[in-house]
Formats: C-alpha cells, sequence, structure tokens
C-alpha cells in the first residue's frame, strides 16, 4: 500500500482450542483440504454466523497461546526482538489471568499494539475495560458470535492503522531530526553571520577611529601623522585579511565549528603588546595608560590568537577606554589559575555597572546607558555601540570551552576574567 509494509502478526489468546485453530485458519494462509474445512464448518456453527461462501485468506502471521500469561510473555518477547505483534484479540474469560488482566499487562508493556477484547457475555462493561486498558483509539470491544468477514475486516482494519501509524511515527522521527539539523544549521548560520560582522567591525572601528583622530587635529606633527597613516595601512591589511579568511570559512561552512578555531602557541606577553599596539592611539587621546602585569615564569598559551586580538581582547579594552574617564589606567593582567589555566583580567577604573544589570550585559543588544546619552565614536567617553560587543565576546568564549566573568560595582570599576588554555 504505497510503500508501507503492513505488519500481518497477530496474537490470539483464548483458553478454547477449537476458536483458537478456528481464528488461525481465518486468518492464516492456511491450504488445507476439503475435508478439514467441512470439520472445521461444524465448529463454528456455535460461535461464528453461518457462511455463505468461500472467503479468500489473507496471509497474516499467526501466533495463539490459550493463556493469559503466555500471550504477556509472547508481546514482551516480540518486542524485545524489534519484531512487535500490530493486534492482539484476547478473550476475556480465561482461567489464570483472565482478559482483562491480560489486557491490562500487554498495554501496559506496549502502547502501540491495537487490542481485540472477545466476549459472548456482559459481566463487564466497556466502559470498566476502557478504565483499565487505556489508550481507548487502539482498543476494541468485541461480541460473540460474529461472522468470518467481521473478523477479516478488523483484522485488515487494524494491522493497517497500526502500520501507518508505525509509519507515521517514524516519518514524524525523520522529520524532527531533520528540523533538529535544519535548526542547528541556521544557529550555525546565525552565528556565523554575527561573527563575520564583527570580524569585519573591528578593523573598521579601528580605521574610523584612526581617522577621527586624525581629523581632529591632534597629530599635527608629521612623525605622529605617519604614524597614524601606517595603523591605518596595517588596520586595512588587516581588514583584507579577514575578508579572505571569511570567504575561506563561507565556502567551508559545513565545518563551522572547526574552521573557526585556529590555535598555536603564544607568549602571553606578546599577545598583550600587540594587543596594546591596536589601542595605544585612543589611548594616547584620553591620556589613559594601560598597565600589563604577567605572572613570571608562566607557559605559552594554546590559543587562536586573531580570535583572542581581535574578538576577545580589543573589544574589552575598547570598552574600557569608552567607559573610563580621562587620565586613568586599565590593567591587562595574565596569572595562573587554579585549573592550571592562563586566567586574564581587563580591569578599569570606569563607571562600572549597575549590579542589577550585570546578569544582561552580554545579551545581544543591550546597552546600559540610556540612549539620549549616547555618543557617536569609538573612543571619547561613554561612547557606545549597538550592544553586540561581549555577546560576540561570550559566546568566542564559549566557542573555545571557556567562560567569562564580569565583576563591577557602579563608579568603582569593572573587571573582566577568562581563563585560555596553557602549555602542557
Amino acid at each position: 500500500m504505497n510503500g508501507v509494509e503492513i505488519n500481518k502478526k497477530i496474537l490470539i489468546i483464548d483458553d478454547q482450542v477449537e476458536i483458537l485453530e478456528t481464528l488461525e485458519k481465518i486468518l492464516g494462509n492456511q491450504k488445507n483440504g476439503k475435508k478439514m474445512e467441512n470439520q472445521l464448518d461444524d465448529l463454528l456453527e456455535g460461535f461464528f454466523e453461518k457462511k455463505e461462501k468461500e472467503e479468500e485468506k489473507e496471509n497474516y502471521q499467526v501466533i495463539t497461546v490459550d493463556r493469559g500469561k503466555k500471550g504477556y510473555e509472547l508481546v514482551k518477547k516480540s518486542l524485545e526482538e524489534g519484531e512487535p505483534f500490530a493486534l492482539a484479540m484476547i478473550d476475556m474469560r480465561m482461567p489464570g489471568w483472565d482478559g482483562l488482566k491480560t489486557a491490562k499487562e500487554i498495554r501496559e508493556l506496549d502502547k502501540n499494539i491495537e487490542l481485540v477484547m472477545v466476549t459472548a457475555y456482559s459481566d463487564i462493561s466497556r466502559k470498566e475495560i476502557l478504565d483499565a486498558v487505556k489508550i481507548p483509539e487502539k482498543l476494541l470491544y468485541l461480541k460473540k458470535p460474529f461472522a468470518r468477514e467481521e473478523i477479516l475486516q478488523i483484522a485488515l482494519s487494524l494491522t493497517m492503522k497500526w502500520s501507518l501509524n508505525s509509519e507515521l511515527k517514524k516519518k514524524n522521527e525523520e522529520l524532527n531530526l531533520r528540523n533538529e539539523k535544519l535548526e542547528m544549521a541556521n544557529s550555525l548560520n546565525k552565528k556565523l553571520t554575527v561573527v563575520s560582522s564583527h570580524e569585519l567591525r573591528t578593523p573598521i572601528t579601528l580605521i574610523s577611529g584612526y581617522i577621527q583622530l586624525l581629523e581632529s587635529g591632534a597629530y599635527e606633527e608629521k612623525n605622529k601623522r605617519e604614524k597614524m597613516y601606517s595603523n591605518l595601512s596595517t588596520a586595512t591589511n588587516r581588514l583584507i585579511k579577514i575578508i579572505n579568511r571569511l570567504l575561506e570559512n563561507f565556502a567551508t561552512s559545513d565545518k563551522a565549528e572547526s574552521m573557526i578555531i585556529k590555535r598555536n602557541y603564544f607568549k602571553i606577553e606578546d599577545v598583550f603588546e600587540e594587543t596594546k599596539a591596536e589601542v595605544e592611539n585612543f589611548l594616547e587621546i584620553r591620556n589613559q595608560k594601560l598597565k600589563i602585569e604577567v605572572e613570571k615564569n608562566l607557559k605559552e598559551v594554546y590559543i587562536d590568537k586573531h580570535m583572542i586580538i581581535n574578538f576577545i581582547l580589543i573589544n574589552l579594552l575598547m570598552n574600557a577606554i569608552k567607559y573610563s574617564k580621562d587620565n586613568s589606567t586599565i590593567k591587562l593582567i595574565a596569572q595562573k589559575s587554579e585549573n592550571s589555566k592562563c586566567k586574564v583580567i581587563i580591569q578599569d577604573e570606569g563607571i562600572g555597572v549597575l549590579e542589577d544589570n550585570l546578569n544582561y550585559i552580554f545579551a545581544p543588544f543591550f546597552v546600559e546607558e540610556d540612549n539620549s546619552h549616547h555618543h557617536s565614536g569609538v573612543y571619547e567617553f561613554k561612547s557606545s555601540g549597538i550592544g553586540l560587543g561581549l555577546t560576540i565576546v561570550e559566546n568566542t568564549l564559549n566557542l573555545m570551552g571557556e567562560k567569562i566573568n564580569c565583576i563591577s560595582k557602579k563608579g568603582e570599576g569593572t573587571k573582566f576574567e577568562f581563563t585560555i588554555p596553557l602549555k602542557k
């Protein structure tokens, strides 16, 4: 049926051997002679309406047992082997486990099996059966006598129903898996978009800052202007390298998680000095000092230097510069942490963060300052961006398997701490 494989495995539980043989003959692919058929016809008269014509047999896989507990064990075994029954027909009156007990136990084992309760009596109501067995959409109550056609139709309908439900469940699981993969791909795409935009934003911000410094007339001396032009050239070259790297990343975007991080061993002093060179002009225009402190005999760090400098250190230092007053000191510290990693600390004497806002500072687009006090530019006191910088910092560190912590008090400054691996 449209490519759906029908599960024709049927279990019949009844203590009367004659009933078991009769139902097996109706449902099974038996090739018996006319003599046996006539003998069975005699047995049918007491339980089934008289047949009017020969019926075509369905090729069901019929298994019969005469006790409820035996049926329960067969259902359990079939589930363990991954070949479940589609349908169980259970007689209500049996020694040992009666039909109600049998159906209840089987239902607890298998929530998907179709159950047909068969009885010639009315001593147990349908409601009692439903209350005990549960899942009414998979429970049928059938009273004797019944026609041969009725048995065939029930078997056909319920095995087909089981098979369609099983196929639907399988397709839904496949669809959910595909959706999870799509959501993961979409999430990676969003991360890549944000990270990519910030890759470009950092050198562009520096270039913009250098241009503003030149336009402000702060560097009228030729040697200082030449130094500024040199910085502009360096930032521009970095921008070109970033674009090339992003193009390479997009070309291998199916490996987005592994492509971004390119680790190597570096002296943390060199990393700090290279970072300082990037922000030195902004420190100078604000008369601020960047004090570097590195613990003695600290081993090399194992990092992606490009990401640590451009995504994390520059970001945190530019925040410190912007939110600290003129003539203040910013510290960039490296020391061995308790978990044998390198702890990096960026500490300023700036305006600090309200305690209530500490839980939100890494959220996208969060800006603590009132928009009415927003300043354009990259180095002025309290100048503000769009609130993505700290989000990028946290996401980058998370990608590296690290975390960042912020300690701050309004009016007293802010300290950011994170760890990076040391050479073993």
